[in-house]
């Protein structure tokens, strides 16, 4: 009966093992995943911020291109008035 018992405690003992060995895989995956997580979140911040200052030259280089025109169109108009 004794030998029986040591047999069962010593399964229980490696399976409570292999569990805590697989709790702290997980747990180690998890770590590598917020990890990973975190710097998706950092790069995506980072191509925000670089999106917005090229969304910002866009427009500045927009807004110069219709005063181009717009000079473009007065300059031709004072042309068309001096012939």
């Amino acid at each position: 009966m004794e030998v029986e018992k040591a047999d069962i405690l010593h399964k229980h003992t490696i399976r409570i093992h292999e569990l805590q060995t697989e709790i702290n895989d997980l747990i180690n995956t998890q770590t590598n995943q917020e990890e990973e997580y975190k710097c998706a979140m950092d790069d995506m911040e980072q191509l925000n911020v670089e999106n917005s200052e090229y969304l910002e030259k866009i427009q500045e280089y927009e807004k110069r291109v219709v005063e181009l025109e717009e000079q473009e169109s007065e300059f031709e108009a004072s042309r068309v008035k001096f012939r």
